[in-house]
């Protein structure tokens, strides 16, 4: 009786640490299995797809196993987060350049020296090279920069207009056509909610350089990070920018007009819906891939650098943003995970430059001797003079800040009260330098010495 008893224990026992362990595992992902785990960023359809058949080939050509898994850009950190602490952190991961630093300081990101062959390194781009070493060890590959912001658009709703070069120009244009257009059309669409941050860091840079004494630029905090940096003529001159566009229209539109906002935002334009927007240089192969359906329309569009307060395009007019490859430092397979990202992207050039095709050269590649092939090229692709200016915008351009977040949120929001049609410049100056500062004393703010 005492053994049934205990048989019937131990299966009850069983039943419900298998059900718990089921019911557990409902509610998490399941962990990709393989001797290398990848983690990548989901983005455009062709872009997975290429990246599903890069992995597929490696495993049949090599005795490693990779598995992967794709994740949103908005929920990565909260995943590596939560997979770190569980113990089934990947072996790769992908981190843009302005989240790198806080890999470094966290210890989570392995330093790639004596892992990937010297010469992989030495072949980065000088531009790449600064946003990746730190202190001399190399903490992940870069595989792409894509400038933040150019000025898409369309000459045959410019009403005979050329591009606008400074402020003043765009305005002018903006009123001689808005009287042509429909309801359904505006002159001008810009970034909206969190990409109208990020997406005038290279703006902010510009018209802080316009006003200083050196010329040099800078952002919404200073060089240290310790003091706000908006009580100035560049962030009063910031503020009636949006204010002055807002007023032509009476309501400039936004990211708002496309599923996915300011990334996809050269769609609307592609479909006359707007006549001029900022949009960043992937919005090239955006182009590209809408004129399959409508072929006419490619040859209306033309691409610039952004207007400028004077027209000046010497001083940098966006950022240089883009996408790394790190080893997570707890890998017990960290060699294996390098010898794949020196097949995936870090070795043979022409194999990584099949990538930068599909993006119809509109993302810049961080390694020397793929640059070189791209440059014996580029007579020959089409519409080359986009592709000039993408690498003249990206040759000047500035790296992401990787200052906190919540500065860049502050300076959104004084962008988006300088669009209301009552709003007070002087305000919202106040406001903005005040919510800068309570940050900086709240964080004690200060630069990392790894950034020195």
């Amino acid at each position: 009786m005492v053994k049934r008893l205990s048989k019937i224990l131990l299966a009850g026992i069983m039943f419900f640490s298998v059900a718990g362990f089921s019911a557990c595992n409902l509610f998490r992902p399941p962990r990709a299995r393989g001797d290398v785990t990848i983690w990548l960023m989901q983005f455009e359809d062709w872009s997975n797809a290429f990246w599903r058949e890069q992995i597929a080939e490696f495993n049949r050509t090599h005795d490693t196993t990779v598995a992967y898994r794709f994740i949103s850009p908005e929920s990565i950190n909260i995943e590596l987060t939560t997979a770190r602490i569980s113990g089934d952190a990947p072996d790769i991961f992908m981190v843009s350049y302005g989240n790198l630093l806080r890999e470094v300081t966290n210890g989570t990101a392995a330093p790639l020296n004596g892992l990937l062959p010297a010469e992989s390194l030495a072949d980065i781009t000088d531009n790449a090279r600064s946003k990746v070493n730190f202190n001399g060890n190399y903490y992940a590959f870069p595989h792409l920069m894509e400038p933040s912001t150019l000025l898409f658009y369309r000459r045959d709703m410019l009403g005979g207009n050329s591009a606008p070069s400074t402020w003043d120009e765009l305005y002018a244009v903006m009123r001689d056509i808005a009287p042509g257009l429909s309801p359904q059309q505006s002159a001008l669409g810009v970034p909206r909610s969190a990409a109208r941050g990020w997406a005038t860091w290279g703006m902010q840079y510009n018209t802080l350089g316009h006003f200083a004494e050196d010329n040099s630029g800078g952002f919404a905090i200073t060089h240290d990070w310790t003091q706000p940096n908006v009580d100035n003529e560049a962030f009063r001159a910031l503020g009636q920018f949006f204010f002055e566009i807002n007023r032509i229209e009476n309501g400039t539109p936004s990211g708002d007009l496309t599923p996915r906002g300011y990334t996809d935002i050269i769609l609307a334009l592609c479909d006359g819906r707007l006549a001029m927007t900022f949009g960043g240089s992937w919005s090239i192969g955006d182009i590209f891939n809408y004129r399959h359906r409508h072929p006419d329309v490619i040859q209306h569009i033309g691409v610039a650098p952004i207007p400028t307060i004077d027209g000046n395009h010497t001083r940098p007019t966006a950022t240089n943003g883009g996408w790394t490859y790190a080893i997570d430092s707890s890998s017990e397979n960290k060699q294996l995970a390098a010898d794949f990202l020196y097949w995936l992207i870090a070795g043979d050039a022409d194999r990584a430059i099949k990538f930068f095709e599909l993006t119809h050269f509109s993302k810049i590649t961080t390694r020397t001797s793929v640059q070189e092939i791209i440059d014996e090229r580029l007579p020959e692709l089409d519409h080359s003079d986009w592709i000039e200016t993408v690498l003249d915008v990206a040759e000047r351009a500035v790296p992401e800040p990787t200052f906190p977040w919540e500065i860049t949120e502050m300076v959104t929001f004084f962008f988006d009260r300088m669009m209301g049609a009552n709003a007070s410049l002087e305000a919202e100056i106040s406001n903005l330098e005040t919510e800068i500062q309570r940050i900086i004393n709240r964080d004690n703010l200060t630069r990392p010495e790894l950034l020195s």
